[in-house]
């Protein structure tokens, strides 16, 4: 194996935040001339290789070092030391194949170690084996025998979700405090659900994003999401809700009220055991533990719903009300209409079925 390929194996493996990107792209404090550069633009420099490294989420940067790694590891260990980079699509297929059969992975876990894989390759200016014709036809056979359909979350549909926050109260029994944590739960399935908002956006949500408005109801700045990196932001309209025990505008006045918080403040923060609250924000996994412990407590199977659900609920609701999905799809903010058609195909499943109608 080269120095180049060690060193890019070494790089990927670990599942550490992968900055390789930046690295590869050949800016050196040097000139061609190989005399060392003046200061202030080693500066910048180091100014445009941050910039680089921002080009990708690091959630991303973290699947890439977690995908490349893993087929590193099958090269070395199942291989006998086959070479990753650059692979030939032979140890590509092998690998893909290993995966789908020995592992019982779904196919759309491989496509994306694929996909880490091809973009490995070509950041360090090599041809991405994965797009050869024994490749691409190994997946497809993979995709034919295995299904490519993804398991989603169940959606926290208005009814469901009712449920849910029904069983949330707000104080304790017989002392009559205010319990922190329903309040916070409250205002956070209530806002995610009417804003059909990702895990993520609640996540990094903070109290200088809202902004309320008196009889219309919220207006909240989502600085940056997975369908708009570049954060150039979008505002949400939240509207008062018909009863007051499930208004998401009522629910965070009430949170934002008692928590205290405001300015740069992460909106939704942690509660330990003792009802304090702890600086810094939810995570998206932390969301995501919070949903399903919600919807436990309601008496529902928490391992059919996720953070995801609430971003569900919202479309899926408006289909089951007749709402078109022109009118919720800007709201939603879903670019792609096949990924919303999900939604209104299944929020329409018994609008008018004919297998309701032939008397049955």
């Amino acid at each position: 194996m080269s120095e180049e390929e060690s060193r890019g194996t070494e790089e990927f493996s670990g599942g550490e935040l992968i900055t390789d990107y930046a690295r590869r792209a050949e800016i050196e404090p040097v000139d061609p001339a190989g005399r060392t550069l003046p200061a202030n633009l080693q500066e910048t420099i180091r100014v445009a290789r941050g910039y680089a490294e921002a080009a990708r989420a690091p959630n991303t940067l973290r699947a890439y070092a977690s995908d490349v790694g893993d087929f590193s590891t099958y090269c070395r260990v199942e291989l006998g030391g086959a070479t990753p980079l650059p692979a030939v699509p032979e140890t590509v297929v092998l690998y893909i194949a290993d995966m789908a059969s020995e592992r019982d992975l779904k196919a759309s876990t491989i496509q994306r170690r694929l996909a880490s894989i091809s973009a490995w390759h070509k950041s360090a200016g090599f041809a991405s084996p994965t797009e050869e014709r024994m490749v691409r036809e190994t997946m497809k056979g993979i995709r034919r025998k295995k299904g490519s359909r993804r398991k989603q979350a169940a959606p926290l549909t208005v009814g469901v979700l009712k449920r849910v926050v029904g069983v949330v109260r707000d104080h304790e029994p017989g002392t009559g405090r205010i319990t922190p944590a329903a309040l916070r739960d409250r205002a956070l399935l209530l806002l995610g659900f009417a804003g059909s908002f990702r895990r993520e956006e609640l996540s990094a949500l903070l109290v200088s994003d809202l902004e309320f408005f008196e009889g219309r109801g919220l207006v909240v700045l989502v600085r940056r999401s997975k369908t708009d990196p570049a954060g150039e932001g979008e505002a949400v309209g939240i509207p008062y809700g018909n009863h007051e025990e499930t208004c998401p505008v009522t629910a965070v006045e009430r949170w934002v009220s008692f928590s205290g918080k405001g300015g740069e403040e992460p909106l939704f923060c942690r509660i330990d055991r003792h009802s304090n609250l702890k600086a810094g924000g939810l995570s998206g996994d932390g969301i995501n533990d919070l949903v399903k412990r919600r919807v436990a407590e309601a008496g529902l199977d928490p391992s059919r719903y996720s953070g995801h659900s609430l971003r569900a609920g919202l479309p899926t609701s408006a289909s089951e009300a007749k709402v078109g999905i022109e009118a919720w799809m800007p709201h939603t903010r879903h670019r792609s209409v096949a990924v919303a058609m999900r939604y209104a195909r299944r929020g329409t499943l018994f609008i008018n079925n004919p297998a309701a109608q032939v008397g049955l």
